[in-house]
């Protein structure tokens, strides 16, 4: 299952990182305070972005493979609808064990993951009772997000979420 992970340096993941710690909600914080986050994120240079979920059973690349259901945010992704939105419910990685992955970056010397939380397709990978399209509903059943933050926490990893504001189902979109 490892193998599965999207592994990549800091020049890919500074985006990433920005935008999930950018994502909370707004807070005052001061220039020193930035300064020394900006700081320890520059020193880190290397971490985990994670993009996994229902859509992996498709084998097909990750964030753009459900086909075009929106004029608004056009695709030409390989995998329809029906079937896209539907592939929760098979998702059941029993052989997930968050150790396993939080493991695999700490022995590589990574000092961070970021975790899709929710993509563009709107899945969330938390138990959620706002939305019934996530991790809940799935035979899975487990909280992922909470499974591989409370790892990352443990082997000393800092941990942040990427939640996408952009959802394909959302007819604005």
């Amino acid at each position: 299952m490892w193998r599965s992970l999207i592994v990549t340096g800091s020049f890919l993941l500074a985006a990433s990182f920005t935008q999930a710690q950018t994502a909370a909600p707004a807070r005052a914080e001061t220039q020193a305070a930035h300064a020394a986050r900006m700081a320890w994120w520059r020193k880190a240079r290397f971490g985990m972005f994670i993009h996994y979920g229902p859509v992996t059973l498709t084998g097909k690349e990750l964030s753009w493979s459900r086909a075009n259901s929106n004029t608004n945010c056009p695709n030409h992704g390989p995998t329809p609808v029906a079937v896209y939105d539907n592939l929760y419910k098979q998702f059941d990685p029993t052989t997930f064990h968050a150790a396993d992955w939080t493991g695999i970056a700490k022995t590589a010397g990574m000092k961070y993951i970021i975790f899709v939380a929710k993509p563009a397709d709107g899945f969330l990978m938390w138990k959620s009772k706002v939305d019934p399209y996530n991790i809940g509903a799935s035979p899975f059943k487990r909280d992922f997000c909470a499974e591989l933050s409370q790892a990352a926490r443990k082997d000393g990893l800092r941990f942040g979420f990427y939640f996408s504001p952009m959802d394909w189902r959302a007819p604005d979109c």
